[in-house]
């Protein structure tokens, strides 16, 4: 006999949901912490007294004195079970009746198709994508068919992951293996964060924020992620002492000068290899100098901060400061702390979404890390009041504007 309970325990729940094979953030108990102004319900199906399911909810408030219910990649069930499939919707259909919702949305973490960018021409859908397609629409839903944008949905329905393997390292394009040992030369290193760097992380995003003309979050935001997600939660910087790096600069280029008027004009071709040298120096040098400081403070390059849940370690948000842009921190960051991820046992590193175009640049930055493509089926609706195709035409005008 299966069952649909409205409110079940939260520790109950996460055990379930972190252990489930589509686990996922935004499925955790703990996310209704992080989106308090919606009202959360931690849903679950039992048969025969045993948990088989579960879903987050999010309850919000829409224009016009309106309600809708969210499931944010999700549920988290065994979509080839068409009973539990079609029980559990008529409980979250009945949930949110009671909650005065005009309807359900979910967009649940089943693939469609699965590819690396190269393949991308030839992946076909994944008949377990195609059945729950099915019985998911055979339950009453109405499926938003797939669109390519990020904009034109809740959440993005192509992401880039990058798996676990014993050969990671050894399998990254050797372009980005090129810039980590860029990276190393300018001895970038890697330092993790608390929650009192928090402003700091927020000062790295605001360079990201006014180079692409963006909004992300704010530090308030971030300390509510780390303290929520606890040791969970990765904040990590790729830093350089710049003061010791341009005293290397200098020692470099004094050697390399009195090299110079060691050999003369005796050999040319070494000569000239030494003057492209010296220029390079003098380059790093310049490119340093505005930023030396009294106090050997290092100078943050970039950060990052991922959040580590079931079997992956997804990453929410990151920047870099532009004028370091040649010390290639961006990919020392993203390397070593899918290394981290990788040591502590997930499975994946989910690098977030991308354009379903797949040749934006989020696609072309995250392709540097050897990812595959997930793209997911996408969103669906369960109408529960007479009201809601009128409100969806309204919100399609409204959000055309």
């Amino acid at each position: 006999m299966l069952k649909f309970v409205d409110q079940i325990d939260r520790e109950t729940y996460d055990t379930f949901a972190s252990q489930h094979p589509l686990s996922s953030i935004n499925q955790s108990a703990k996310w209704a912490d992080i989106k308090h102004q919606w009202i959360p319900f931690h849903t679950g199906l039992y048969e025969d007294e045993k948990l088989v399911a579960v879903a987050l909810v999010l309850i919000r408030p829409l224009p016009m004195g309106f309600r809708f219910a969210y499931v944010p990649r999700g549920p988290l069930m065994d979509f080839d079970n068409q009973e539990h499939v079609t029980a559990m919707l008529k409980g979250l259909k009945a949930l949110s009746k009671k909650q005065k919702c005009l309807f359900v949305r979910m967009d649940p973490k089943v693939l469609y198709r699965e590819f690396k960018l190269e393949d991308k021409e030839s992946a076909l859908p994944l008949d377990s994508g195609l059945r729950a397609i099915e019985h998911l629409t055979q339950a009453g839903t109405k499926h938003l068919g797939f669109p390519l944008t990020i904009g034109e949905g809740f959440q993005p329905r192509f992401v880039a992951n990058t798996y676990f393997s014993d050969t990671f390292e050894e399998d990254l394009p050797r372009r980005t293996k090129r810039f980590l040992k860029q990276a190393e030369k300018r001895n970038v290193t890697l330092r993790k964060g608390c929650i009192d760097d928090v402003e700091d992380f927020a000062d790295i995003l605001s360079e990201t924020e006014d180079r692409k003309n963006i909004t992300l979050r704010t530090a308030d935001y971030h300390r509510l992620l780390m303290e929520t997600y606890g040791d969970d939660a990765l904040l990590y910087f790729a830093e350089v002492d710049l003061n010791e790096n341009y005293r290397e600069y200098q020692k470099e280029l004094k050697e390399i000068q009195d090299e110079l008027i060691k050999i003369g004009d005796k050999s040319p071709k070494k000569e000239f290899s030494l003057k492209e040298r010296e220029a390079s120096v003098i380059n790093l040098m310049k490119d340093v100098k505005p930023y030396l400081n009294e106090t050997s403070q290092k100078q943050i390059l970039s950060g990052m901060l991922s959040i580590k849940y079931g079997n992956t370690l997804e990453h929410l948000y990151a920047g870099f400061d532009i004028n370091f842009k040649k010390y290639m921190p961006q990919y020392k960051l993203y390397v070593e702390v899918m290394k981290i991820g990788f040591e502590e046992g997930v499975q994946y590193y989910n690098m977030g979404g991308i354009e379903g175009t797949l040749d934006d640049g989020l696609t072309i930055f995250k392709e540097h890390f050897n990812p595959f493509i997930n793209e997911y089926i996408g969103e669906f609706d369960i109408s529960t009041s007479w009201m809601y195709p009128l409100f969806m035409i309204a919100w399609k005008i409204r959000s055309s504007r």
